[in-house]
């Protein structure tokens, strides 16, 4: 699940708008008793988008609701409630993916681990937060598997790749991690 991995908040119209820093505030070094107190220029830019929409219906039999027929109900409507958690989720995967093609992008590392510790590191300098997730595309994670002990150092823990933050969607390109931030990700619903 996705979308769990980021800010929440209720979608109350069908513009989301939301802002982003351009000049984030600054402290400084104050001399005290009275002196000028620092001050820094700060700026945020708007960013909005239109809601994407989704709805289905269904022609049921109302011999389902007369005769209470409430596990083929309870099952109808679970289902329901699974194949947009679903379809939700991989509508934020697609936003996720293209906002990383316009974020921060780093070397190449040698392997899967070692990209999500980059990626931790680019993540925690730029807004000193630990990532909430790692997007990977499946098969690159079927790539842990060729790691040993011995190409997995200790010193790793260190770097806080936790494996449980590992997502796999195949809407990520395979050999790329996508890291980010739940601070820094709001999803509107």
């Amino acid at each position: 699940a996705i979308i769990p991995t980021m800010t929440i908040k209720p979608l109350t119209r069908l513009q989301a708008v939301g802002s982003r820093w351009t000049q984030k505030p600054e402290i400084e070094d104050y001399a005290g008793d009275k002196t000028a107190i620092p001050t820094n220029e700060v700026a945020t830019e708007p960013v909005e988008t239109t809601a994407n929409r989704m709805a289905v219906g269904h022609d049921i039999d109302r011999a389902y609701f007369d005769f209470n027929e409430t596990e083929f109900l309870e099952g109808f409507f679970r289902a329901r409630t699974v194949d947009c958690a679903i379809k939700s989720d991989a509508k934020a995967a697609a936003f996720l993916n293209a906002s990383a093609a316009t974020g921060t992008s780093v070397a190449s590392e040698p392997d899967l681990l070692h990209a999500a510790a980059r990626a931790r590191l680019v993540i925690k300098r730029q807004v000193r937060v630990e990532p909430s997730a790692y997007l990977v595309h499946p098969n690159s994670l079927f790539g842990l598997f060729d790691i040993t002990q011995l190409d997995n150092p200790a010193y790793l823990d260190l770097l806080g790749v936790k494996p449980e933050r590992f997502i796999a969607t195949d809407l990520v390109p395979e050999n790329e991690v996508v890291a980010y931030a739940k601070e820094s990700v709001t999803w509107f619903e």
